[in-house]
């Protein structure tokens, strides 16, 4: 599970006693939560802040920089996390900075820019927090203070690793890493190694994650009461999960996992990661009651602090356990919740994709950068020896002058170009991960209507087939590209649905070239589902006969598959009347986003890809139907 240990490196560490209770983890777990919420009762963070002014003032008034900096920067993170007045702790930091740069102290400025960072970073503005960063490893190199350069570090990464850019979180925790001297405690070591081993949670790399954690743990004898100590015991406990070790996972969080010493504040981590691990554990073990118990504690820590993917993490897993009860009801409540809060963190995932796209040019645009510049100067040196110094020098600044507009010219192109790509990318995947909201809410409908006939197996085949089709459809998101195996599973699971809903009023089948099938190619993804989509809403909802959509598949080059869709519905001129006369609005994702998705796939120039649309008639004229040909590029294996 994701630590993030922001909160509690400015302030000092304290380290509490064990004592342990005959109690069952419910038991002390209900103790934690009763006791914390009589102190967050009396918690009095706006008198807090009052008192906070007072002292900030005072300090500078005085001229204490120690006071200043360390009062500045709790002042501005109360008004920050608990408060929420970003405005107000932006004027303090405003202040902090202003006080700093008056007395030229560096550690003062590193504090400072340290803090910005994190305020852009809490605001999303994720460029500027970059910057930040950069400014305070800047002025703490100026110091000989290690442990400020450790901090930079190991936030910068971390920001990285929400940004998704593991390759540089990575690279930025190691370094803090190295850093600490051997002299030092073993506590700095303890946190570098248990967030690295959190880096690898999310890609359930389990050998990892445990390497590190155990790594933790050594470095953390001495402290084996502290909360880091059992971060990394559950740490160990999330990887032997995911390497399906239950009995042994659960052993190490009921007997040395230390829950007297875990504070239950809605600002730390460890107690909720703690829960959602207990509760994929006792899932996967078979007590179901204890699952949702634990996931539900887990997810009322996760909204407090408005996490936006490990709630949505929650919510599914909290459906599959509901869904394993045969509790069909929560599970469909929990699954809609999922898709509420999926629906808002595309946008700031859109956030996160751009500013590390930002990144990632700038950084290769700088080391482009360097690289002509050592290249340029290795050349002057050379010639310097052979000719005059004055004309040397004169030469050497014209043919910098050149170099410099001719290099801006080219590398704006080059910038201009890879945003633009990536963001047809990004865009590309954005359309491939939406669904037609009124499938969706048919289906619901549909579930809800079986539910209440107390059709219960049917109910339950139809939630399989959904809940399956929605994870295949998000699981298979962060590629614009997808295998045709898998394509196939998502369309016979889309069309067994709508088949469903209409209660079997058509059938289907899809003739697939052996040859194709063996290949398994990756084909562009979603762009077939919505034509089938066209055929049964519009071709059979007001059809009176009996309705057959057949679907080719054809290997018709080395590197070109065609898709043939035919439907004996009514057409699509009479399906565009009834549409009129019924005063439809109903838009599917064919007409509303496929001839965005085929410029862009166009535009990045992977194949040919193109659509015929036919209308089928007999020897009256008379409309038999509607036949699509899509032809789609077979992409090379490695994209």
């Amino acid at each position: 599970m994701k630590y993030y240990l922001f909160f509690f490196l400015f302030i000092s560490f304290s380290l509490f006693g064990i004592q342990k209770e005959e109690n069952t983890i419910i038991k002390v777990v209900e103790k934690i939560v009763n006791k914390e919420d009589s102190i967050t009762k009396n918690q009095k963070y706006k008198a807090e802040a009052v008192r906070y002014k007072k002292l900030f003032n005072n300090a500078l008034n005085a001229g204490d920089s120690k006071s200043i900096i360390e009062i500045g920067s709790n002042y501005q993170r109360l008004l920050l996390l608990y408060l929420k007045r970003t405005n107000e702790a932006k004027e303090v930091l405003e202040k902090l900075e202003e006080y700093c740069l008056k007395v030229h102290d560096d550690k003062c400025l590193a504090v400072t820019q340290l803090n910005f960072a994190y305020y852009y970073q809490y605001t999303q503005d994720y460029i500027k927090a970059i910057k930040m960063y950069k400014d305070a490893l800047d002025y703490s190199e100026r110091t000989d203070d290690w442990l400020m350069k450790w901090y930079v570090y190991t936030f910068r990464g971390q920001l990285f690793e929400e940004l998704g850019d593991k390759q540089s979180s990575r690279k930025d925790l190691k370094k803090a890493l190295h850093i600490i001297p051997v002299t030092d405690s073993s506590r700095a070591k303890g946190m570098s190694y248990i967030n690295l081993a959190s880096s690898f949670s999310t890609e359930k790399k389990s050998d990892s994650l445990i390497f590190y954690s155990r790594k933790s743990l050594e470095s953390l004898d001495r402290n084996k009461e502290s909360r880091f100590y059992n971060m990394a015991l559950n740490n160990i406990a999330w990887g032997l999960t995911l390497n399906k070790e239950y009995e042994a996972a659960l052993t190490i969080i009921e007997s040395q996992i230390d829950f007297d010493n875990i504070d239950h504040n809605y600002k730390d981590s460890l107690f909720s990661a703690v829960m959602h691990t207990l509760g994929i554990i006792y899932r996967e073990l078979g007590d179901l009651e204890k699952s949702v118990l634990y996931l539900k504690k887990s997810l009322n820590y996760y909204l407090d602090r408005n996490e936006l993917s490990t709630i949505i993490l929650t919510y599914n897993d909290l459906a599959i356990s509901y869904e394993r009860a045969n509790d069909l009801s929560n599970s469909l409540k929990m699954l809609k919740k999922a898709k509420e809060y999926e629906d808002i963190y595309e946008e700031i995932k859109f956030k996160k994709e751009i500013a590390k796209l930002k990144v990632n040019n700038l950084l290769e645009i700088k080391n482009v950068e360097i690289s002509n510049l050592e290249k340029r100067n290795s050349e002057i040196g050379s010639k310097f020896n052979k000719i005059r110094f004055f004309t040397l020098l004169l030469i050497s600044l014209i043919l910098i002058l050149i170099g410099i507009l001719f290099y801006r010219g080219y590398t704006n192109k080059i910038k201009r170009y890879q945003l633009n790509h990536e963001l047809s990318l990004i865009r590309l995947k954005s359309l491939r991960t939406t669904m037609n909201p009124h499938f969706l809410f048919n289906s619901f409908s549909t579930l809800q209507n079986l539910i209440l006939k107390k059709e219960h197996l049917k109910a339950n085949e139809y939630m399989t087939e959904l809940s399956g089709l929605i994870r295949s459809v998000l699981s298979s998101s962060d590629s614009v590209y997808i295998a045709l195996k898998e394509e196939l599973q998502i369309l016979k699971a889309y069309i067994n649905i709508e088949m469903g809903r209409f209660d079997e009023s058509f059938n289907y089948q899809i003739k697939i070239d052996d040859h194709l099938l063996e290949m398994n190619p990756k084909i562009p993804s979603m762009m077939i589902q919505p034509y089938i989509e066209n055929a049964i809403i519009h071709g059979f909802s007001d059809s009176k006969i009996n309705g057959f959509l057949k679907i080719i598949f054809e290997l018709k080059e080395e590197n070109i598959m065609l898709c043939v869709i035919e439907d004996n519905g009514m057409g699509r001129s009479l399906a565009l009347e009834n549409k009129r006369n019924k005063e439809k609005q109903h838009l599917s994702i064919a007409t509303r986003n496929t001839d965005e998705r085929l410029k862009i796939l166009d535009k990045l120039g992977n194949g040919v890809l193109d659509v015929i649309i036919e209308d089928l008639k007999n020897e009256k004229g008379i409309a038999i139907g509607t036949k699509v040909k899509i032809t789609l590029p077979i992409i090379s294996q490695n994209l």
